[in-house]
C-alpha cells in the first residue's frame, strides 16, 4: 500500500489525502483513513506543504536561459567585472491569501510543487535598479508603463 501512496503523491503532487483515500477505496477496495495515508506519505518522504510561488517561465524562455547559462558558465570572474545587471520588479499591492497544498520531498521549487505566479490584479508599483561587481545604483520608482523607450 505504501507503494500505491508513493506513486499517487509522486505522479500528482497536488492530490489530497482524501482523494487518495477515495481512489484506494474505489479501485482497490481498500478502506484506509486519511491519517494513515498521511503517515505513510511521511514515511516515504512526502510532507503536505503550501506550494511555493515562483515566476512563470515558458518553455522557450527556459531553453534560452539554460543556453545562456551554459554559454557563460566557464567565463573567468574578471569577465563579469564589466557587466551591469539591470532589472525591474513589479510588486503587487494586494495578493491572494489562499494557499495551495502539495505533497513534496525537499524539492520545493520543482514545477509540480510550485504555483506559477503572474503579474496581475490588485494594483502594483514598479521599481528599476542595477548593480555591478563594484556597486549598486539607487532604486528608481517607475510611474508609467515600462516600454523600451522608458527603459
Amino acid at each position: 500500500m505504501l507503494i500505491v501512496i508513493y506513486d499517487e503523491a509522486s505522479t500528482n503532487r497536488r492530490i489530497s489525502s482524501s482523494t487518495i483515500k477515495a481512489e484506494l477505496q474505489s479501485e482497490l477496495n481498500i478502506t484506509i483513513s486519511e491519517s494513515t495515508i498521511k503517515r505513510r506519505a511521511h514515511e516515504a518522504g512526502f510532507y503536505g506543504r503550501a506550494a511555493r510561488k515562483k515566476p512563470y517561465i515558458n518553455r522557450l524562455n527556459l531553453t534560452k536561459r539554460l543556453e545562456y547559462a551554459r554559454t557563460y558558465r566557464e567565463k573567468p570572474l574578471v569577465f563579469w567585472n564589466d557587466v551591469i545587471w539591470p532589472d525591474e520588479s513589479k510588486f503587487n499591492l494586494f495578493r491572494s491569501v489562499g494557499k495551495i497544498m502539495t505533497w513534496r520531498t525537499p524539492e520545493e521549487f520543482n514545477i509540480q510543487c510550485a504555483v506559477p505566479t503572474v503579474k496581475d490584479g490588485g494594483g502594483s508599483v514598479m521599481y528599476w535598479g542595477c548593480f555591478s561587481s563594484s556597486e549598486a545604483d539607487n532604486l528608481v520608482f517607475i510611474d508609467k508603463n515600462m516600454t523600451g523607450e522608458v527603459y
